[in-house]
């Protein structure tokens, strides 16, 4: 609730003036900032990390979360945070816009900008996932297979990845587009899709409190700012209170279910339902982010 708080005040402060011909500017600098930030991210995920445990948490109220482990809800996250990145993309496509492939652009760079500040702090931060303190043998099986991922903890890259699709993809949709309710729809499905997966990362035991607020904070800034950038005028979206009550309700309507939901048994790292990777992916006409694993 307390990122979900954060993010509302957070998002108040997309207003201002509508723009009678928006145009969305990209070039080549954008493919650039894009195959760079896949690049650094893809290196940050090889440099070598040192197990440790912490003997106290900065906030007393991560204390709670060591030990937690379920990879029931963490699978459920993945298949949240692909839903949240794939909504936005999806809706665009459906909706005649001659700006939507410079959109398409921004959305992506705002994604790889947002993967490569996250992986800096993880491998400087270096904090023990929750799970790692589990005591269990299933909890200590569990945090020997996910090697120098157990201990990349702060911040939260789903939340972070979660928040920034979910403000940069409603916001480039809404860019231009008169339609308030498909807006409305868009902000509030996208914002339920963040908030949930970010409680869910909590409740698998893949991060602590403290993680997913400042992954959200740190996604919903990256969501703004990176489409404002190549706004023309730089103007901004006028917001409907119908796209406030929306995004408010979403972030509640998010977190609250997947709090609401019973704790489910953890029941190995590779067993059955849906296990899912996001990694960086380079080919010959660019770069980007594969999903893989089994559905």
């Amino acid at each position: 609730m307390a990122c979900a708080a954060f993010i509302a005040t957070s998002a108040w402060s997309i207003h201002a003036h509508a723009q009678q011909a928006p145009t969305i500017d990209v070039s080549i600098a954008d493919a650039a900032v894009i195959a760079t930030a896949a690049a650094g991210t893809f290196a940050l995920s090889r440099l070598p990390v040192t197990p440790s445990r912490w003997q106290d948490e900065p906030f007393s109220f991560d204390e709670g979360t060591r030990g937690v482990l379920s990879t029931t809800h963490s699978r459920i996250a993945d298949v949240l945070l692909l839903s949240s990145i794939v909504a936005p993309v999806a809706v665009g496509a459906a909706r005649d816009d001659d700006e939507r492939a410079p959109k398409l652009v921004v959305y992506a760079e705002s994604l790889a900008v947002a993967g490569l500040l996250n992986g800096l702090a993880k491998y400087v931060v270096q904090r023990p996932r929750p799970h790692s303190y589990g005591t269990s043998p299933e909890a200590t099986a569990y945090t020997e297979s996910r090697g120098a991922d157990a201990y990349l903890s702060f911040f939260s890259g789903h939340a972070t990845l979660a928040f920034t699709s979910a403000v940069a993809g409603s916001y480039l949709y809404a860019y231009g587009n008169t339609d308030t309710t498909s807006r409305a729809i868009l902000w509030g499905v996208e914002m339920a899709l963040a908030s949930a997966t970010a409680t869910e990362r909590v409740r698998a035991g893949k991060h602590f409190p403290s993680d997913v607020v400042v992954g959200a904070a740190v996604g919903t800034s990256i969501g703004l700012l990176v489409p404002r950038a190549h706004m023309s005028d730089r103007s901004d979206v006028s917001m409907s209170v119908g796209e406030w009550v929306a995004i408010g309700s979403g972030l509640v309507v998010g977190t609250t279910t997947s709090l609401l939901l019973p704790p489910l048994r953890s029941d190995g790292a590779t067993a059955g339902g849906v296990e899912m990777s996001l990694t960086p992916t380079f080919a010959a006409g660019g770069a980007g982010i594969s999903a893989s694993g089994r559905f």
